[in-house]
C-alpha cells in the first residue's frame, strides 16, 4: 500500500451515503483484529487505550445504524434526531483518528498499519459527512418548500417568494402597498 501524505480521501461520485454501514463494519473488523492482538497492544494498555479505541469504533457503527433506522422521517423530531446521531458518529470518527495517531506515536502500530487504519476511518467519516450534508440539504429544501407553499398560498402573485414592504406605499414587487383603512 502506498503512503498517504495528507490522509485525504478523494470523493467518488458513485459513493452513496447509504453504503457507509458495510464500510463501518469493515472498520470494526479491522480494529478489533488489531486491538485484540497482544503483540500490537500490550495488556498493560488494555484499559487505557484499547478499550477506548474499541468503544469509539463501536459507537460509530451504533450511531450510523440508529440514524439509518429513523426512516421514514415523519416529524421534525425524527429529522433532528437523525442529524444528531450522524453528528455523533462524525465526532466518534475524530476521536478514533486521535487514538490511532496516539497508537502510532506510542509505537503500538507501524506506519503501514497507521496509513490503512486511517484510510478506513476517513472513508467512514467522509461517507458519513456526505450523508449528513444530504440530510441537511433535504431538510433545508423541505423547509423551503413548505415556506414557499405557505407564502404562495397566502399571497398568490408573489411567486412563492416573500414580498418586502417598502416605505412610500410600494412593495418590493412594484405593486401598491395596502394602507390601513384602505379597501382593496
Amino acid at each position: 500500500m502506498g503512503t498517504r501524505r495528507n490522509y485525504q480521501r478523494t470523493s467518488n461520485k458513485n459513493d452513496s451515503p447509504l453504503h457507509v454501514l458495510p464500510v463501518a463494519e469493515k472498520l470494526i473488523d479491522y480494529t478489533l483484529d488489531l486491538t485484540d492482538n497482544a503483540k500490537r497492544f500490550p495488556k498493560r494498555v488494555r484499559f487505557s487505550i484499547t478499550n477506548k479505541i474499541q468503544g469509539h469504533v463501536m459507537a460509530i457503527y451504533d450511531g450510523l445504524l440508529e440514524a439509518n433506522e429513523i426512516f421514514p422521517i415523519r416529524t421534525e423530531a425524527d429529522r433532528t434526531e437523525r442529524l444528531r446521531l450522524q453528528r455523533a458518529a462524525l465526532t466518534e470518527c475524530k476521536k478514533l483518528l486521535h487514538m490511532i495517531e496516539l497508537s502510532k506515536k506510542r509505537s503500538y502500530i507501524d506506519k503501514d498499519t497507521f496509513d490503512y487504519w486511517t484510510k478506513l476511518t476517513l472513508d467512514v467519516k467522509f461517507m458519513t459527512a456526505k450523508w449528513y450534508k444530504a440530510e441537511q440539504d433535504t431538510a433545508h429544501n423541505a423547509a423551503g418548500q413548505s415556506w414557499v407553499g405557505q407564502i404562495g398560498g397566502q399571497h398568490g402573485a408573489g411567486g412563492g417568494r416573500p414580498v418586502e414592504h417598502q416605505p412610500g406605499g410600494r412593495r418590493e414587487d412594484g405593486q401598491q402597498q395596502d394602507q390601513p383603512g384602505q379597501t382593496a
